[in-house]
């Protein structure tokens, strides 16, 4: 292989050390950070495969960790609606254009974000049915644009939880949904194993676990202030990311 064919499973590495390290600090940011570059490398279908396959290694090895402090009870009330907002968003992307999709979802994450911006002490009273529309949001625009954090982010900042709890429950979350996106991706024959050698496989596989461990050192450093900013960001960055790929699909059409 040629120096200019290393370059993109080199950067597809960096990529997801870089967003192991996210995830482990803050619980979001696997898929914004990995997913450019795993497309590039293996075509929208396989990319994103691919993709959910790091993010449940990802989920599962922070899960291992911190286990005792997922808030199951909230979990029961995002998965199965986040289940149900999968199949709606993916009998929604045969009807509505994917450009008009993407600046939709990118204009409510917007919203969403600039809410909790300016109300940093937003709280959310009824918390069951604020978990079904958080859960069903997550799932549908995960089926729709990939982008299954911001609305869990929400959820979870309006909720109050401590960045250890936020954490660990979106870890489960997360682990389910993509578990159940492989799954179908596969069994339906919508996807394929990506065609990798085993060398590229290790070395993503290595570039996570030093990514995590790396979120793991810095987590020590970081106050809780700047993981709820952080989050903010991430989120809105994924919100302006979709907008935009919406945009210049819609002005190239």
């Amino acid at each position: 292989m040629t120096d200019a064919a290393w370059l993109v499973p080199t950067l597809a590495a960096v990529a997801v050390f870089v967003g192991a390290a996210l995830q482990q600090l803050t619980g979001v940011g696997f898929a914004l950070v990995v997913a450019p570059f795993l497309v590039l490398l293996l075509g929208p279908v396989e990319g994103v495969l691919l993709v959910n396959a790091g993010g449940a290694l990802t989920s599962a090895v922070i899960l291992a960790g911190t286990f005792r402090e997922v808030d199951w009870r909230s979990f029961l009330s995002l998965a199965p609606p986040a289940l149900v907002g999968v199949v709606v968003g993916a009998l929604i992307v045969g009807v509505i254009p994917a450009a008009g999709l993407d600046i939709g979802v990118g204009v409510l994450v917007l919203l969403a974000i600039a809410v909790l911006a300016v109300t940093p002490d937003l709280a959310f009273s009824d918390r069951r049915r604020y978990a079904v529309i958080a859960g069903f949001a997550s799932g549908a625009m995960n089926a729709t644009a990939g982008l299954a954090g911001p609305a869990i982010t929400v959820y979870g900042l309006g909720r109050g939880w401590r960045p250890g709890v936020f954490r660990s429950t979106v870890q489960a979350f997360f682990l389910a949904l993509a578990l159940a996106a492989i799954a179908a991706k596969l069994l339906s024959g919508v996807a394929v194993l990506p065609n990798l050698t085993f060398v590229m496989l290790l070395g993503l596989a290595a570039s996570c676990l030093v990514g995590l461990a790396t979120g793991v050192a810095v987590s020590k450093l970081v106050s809780a202030r700047w993981i709820r900013v952080l989050l903010l960001v991430l989120s809105g960055l994924g919100g302006l990311g979709t907008l935009l790929r919406g945009a210049l699909e819609l002005a190239s059409a």
